[in-house]
């Protein structure tokens, strides 16, 4: 069973009967008339390369410094991207450097921060004790006064303007 069907295969050798009768004309010897042109194209790629060994050894080292320059090329371009890597990498170095130099300062001021913080903290706390202690004392004074006071006289002083004097 064949996979062409009739038709397909009746083309098939057409084509081939065709493309024999064009060898045989270009072999049966080459005339300079339009016709024979295409002939002596087709017979000409059939005829084997005459080729002397310089002309051999010539296309060889051709090739060869052609496939030479395509690997200096690729050689190039692998040398200019490990250099443009070993940059990348350099400068980030550089940056994670920055960081961590900054990072130490930051803990540096930060550390100096809650060290001024607990030094005001501190001091608030006495004055807001001594502050106690101050209207602790005013307020003792103020007894102290009435109690010695005379309750007649009008022209004592004015003890709630120098409690907030005090403040």
């Amino acid at each position: 069973m064949s996979k062409f069907t009739p038709e397909e295969a009746a083309e098939i050798i057409a084509q081939s009967h065709e493309t024999l009768r064009r060898v045989n004309a270009a072999l049966a010897g080459p005339r300079l008339d339009l016709e024979n042109a295409e002939a002596v194209e087709i017979a000409a790629s059939f005829e084997p390369r005459v080729e002397t060994r310089n002309q051999r050894d010539r296309r060889e080292l051709e090739q060869q410094e052609a496939l030479f320059a395509v690997e200096r090329e690729r050689d190039r371009m692998e040398r200019a991207e490990i250099a443009a890597v070993a940059a990348a990498e350099q400068r980030i170095a550089g940056l994670e450097a920055e960081v961590l130099e900054l990072a130490r300062a930051t803990n540096t001021v930060i550390e100096a921060l809650e060290g001024e913080l607990a030094h005001v903290t501190s001091e608030n706390r006495e004055l807001k004790l001594a502050q106690v202690k101050l209207e602790t004392r005013v307020a003792e004074l103020r007894i102290k006064v009435t109690e010695t006071v005379d309750p007649d006289r009008k022209d004592i002083l004015e003890l709630p303007l120098m409690s907030r004097l005090v403040q």
